[in-house]
């Protein structure tokens, strides 16, 4: 209740007022409580007669002498009013108004009635309003924070515990209701919190929070503040680094009241207190280790292009430092060719991303690690050979691209986070299998003679995805006699190379077979073959020494060369 005291004169018209007017209960002065500075409208608090029994009967009379002023004040001092400021707000309680006017039930003395009018009829006469001082409801001073969240994840709303404090100002009323007062928490990239507001929560508080009481200007203090909000996503996002909360009175509060703010920014301000924080990003992975698997092609063959293969790759998290990380364009995968098992030095044919859009943008929850079980991508060893690229490197790095800001670390620190699959056993050129060939003897040849000796349809199968081969210079041919069928025991004649240039250029189709139609050696003693130490025939296969271009050559058995032996049978037996 607000109580104050007031004072007021009434003019008198003299000319048209009787001499003396005498009795009970004659006059009244009505107050109230307006918005409106002529008392129209609602009025607030409003007191019918603030007379006493004792000021409603008071005399009036004229002045006797000729000399008093023609019109006179009439007084009333000491008044006094009661205001209850809870049937409104600030904003009802501007003007103080009277209204002077005779009762409804006079009783003037000696039962003679007398007239009440108002000069001209004029309203505004007989009410007066004046300006109320400064109005005070409930003054916020004050507001601060603190925000806990676990395993923030960006993209999601996750549990979070606020609590918040309030100061007032100590003229602040007591304050006792529902719906009193409520809490916004959003993210914003202004530290004022001006803007747009991003994953705004509207109101924070439960029914009960938000009709904490206030009393006597203290504080208002609420822990333990439960509700969901995209806690992981500010400060993860392009121009979304600040975490904002404002303090408001609630919607539709029951009792309604006023509400401002000391020292507001601006006319909006003036209703609410904001205050915002700056926030890192808070996801981060921190990653050990990187296991990759090659799941096709078991073969990759060397200066082919397009050829499809997969991988899979496991990027090996640590569970104390990581947490979950979620967005867009979060992960890059490079591929690419090396001389070095670590990746380092000159990089060949690299692909800068060979992840899918899917792949891209795949979340990695807690606790757990970054798989992709099946990276798709295409090789190209055109115009490369396996020696030039004996490991097929993966470095897996944040996407620079990324919705998100997270914290990309290895430990202990591998920059650039490189793992190589080795070459040795996947990358092939020409893998041959086995050799074919006969021989014939010269129809010309004169017994005792030295002729030399036809090695005709000689053939050399390859496995079916060996390559083209085209070039000079590319293969050797040697033929030998021995004392064994597998060619271990070599003895004259020897001739460790029967290939013509012709010859040695003869080209590999793809798959095979490599064909010698006819080849010939020099001449030798042909009757003393399969006689003494001469009882196998050998043809041996092998890669030329400086092959241009130059190709991967491999056999089936691993060796180096291929030797066919047939027995032959002494002349003379």
């Amino acid at each position: 209740m607000n109580r104050f005291r007031f004072a007021t004169e009434i003019e008198i018209f003299k000319a048209r007022t009787s001499r003396i007017i005498q009795g009970e209960n004659m006059w009244r002065i009505s107050a109230w409580v307006s918005r409106n500075s002529d008392g129209s409208g609602e009025k607030f608090s409003y007191n019918d007669n603030v007379l006493s029994e004792k000021e409603r009967a008071l005399e009036f009379s004229k002045a006797i002498s000729d000399y008093a002023p023609p019109d006179r004040r009439w007084t009333f001092n000491k008044l006094r009013y009661t205001f209850d400021a809870t049937e409104g707000v600030c904003a009802d309680f501007k003007y103080f108004c009277i209204k002077f006017s005779m009762t409804d039930d006079p009783q003037p003395k000696f039962e003679l009635d007398f007239t009440y009018t108002v000069y001209r009829e004029e309203y505004e006469r007989q009410t007066k309003c004046v300006r109320l001082g400064i109005c005070a409801g409930v003054i916020a001073e004050t507001f601060d924070w603190e925000l806990i969240g676990e395993n923030p994840i960006p993209g999601q709303e996750t549990p979070v515990i606020i609590d918040i404090y309030v100061t007032f100002r100590d003229d602040t009323r007591n304050l006792v209701g529902e719906g009193l007062w409520r809490v916004s928490l959003f993210g914003s990239s202004d530290p004022l919190g001006d803007g747009p507001r991003f994953g705004e929560v509207a109101q924070i508080l439960n029914g009960a929070e938000g009709s904490t009481d206030i009393a006597n200007g203290d504080p208002l203090d609420l822990d333990g503040i439960e509700t969901e909000f995209e806690y992981g996503t500010i400060g993860c996002i392009e121009d979304v680094n600040y975490i904002c909360m404002e303090f408001l009175k609630g919607d539709a509060p029951d009792p309604e009241f006023t509400f401002t703010v000391e020292g507001g920014r601006s006319a909006v301000s003036r209703d609410s207190l904001v205050l915002c924080k700056p926030q890192e990003c808070l996801s981060r992975v921190v990653f050990v280790d990187l296991d990759l698997t090659l799941i096709s092609p078991d073969i990759i063959v060397e200066n082919s292009d397009d050829t499809d293969t997969t991988v899979k790759l496991n990027a090996i998290t640590s569970k104390q430092l990581t947490t979950a990380v979620a967005g867009e364009d979060l992960w890059q995968v490079k591929t690419f060719f090396s001389t070095d098992p670590n990746g380092r030095g000159r990089r060949v044919n690299e692909q800068p991303q060979i992840l899918t859009a899917v792949q891209d943008d795949q979340t990695l929850p807690y606790d757990e690690n970054l798989v992709f079980e099946e990276v798709d991508f295409q090789v190209d060893l055109a115009d490369l050979i396996c020696d030039e690229v004996p490991f097929m490197c993966f470095q897996l790095a944040k996407n620079p691209a990324a919705s998100i800001d997270y914290t990309f670390e290895t430990h202990p620190v591998q920059d650039p986070f490189v793992d190589c699959l080795s070459m040795e056993d996947v990358c092939k050129g020409v893998v041959f299998t086995e050799l074919a060939w006969s021989r014939e003897i010269p129809e010309d040849h004169v017994p005792g003679t030295d002729s030399p000796l036809f090695i005709i349809e000689a053939s050399v199968d390859v496995e079916s995805y060996s390559r083209e081969v085209t070039g000079v210079d590319l293969w050797q041919v040697s033929v030998f006699a021995s004392r064994d069928m597998l060619g271990n025991e070599r003895s004259d004649p020897i001739y460790s190379d029967v290939l013509t240039p012709i010859d040695a250029a003869t080209t590999l189709p793809q798959g095979g077979p490599l064909t010698f139609p006819s080849l010939e050696t020099p001449p030798f003693a042909i009757d003393e073959m399969g006689c003494g130490e001469f009882r196998f025939l050998c043809v041996e296969f092998q890669k030329g020494d400086s092959p241009i271009p130059d190709f991967t050559y491999d056999t089936k058995s691993g060796d180096d060369t291929i030797v066919k032996c047939h027995p032959e049978d002494c002349a003379d037996m």
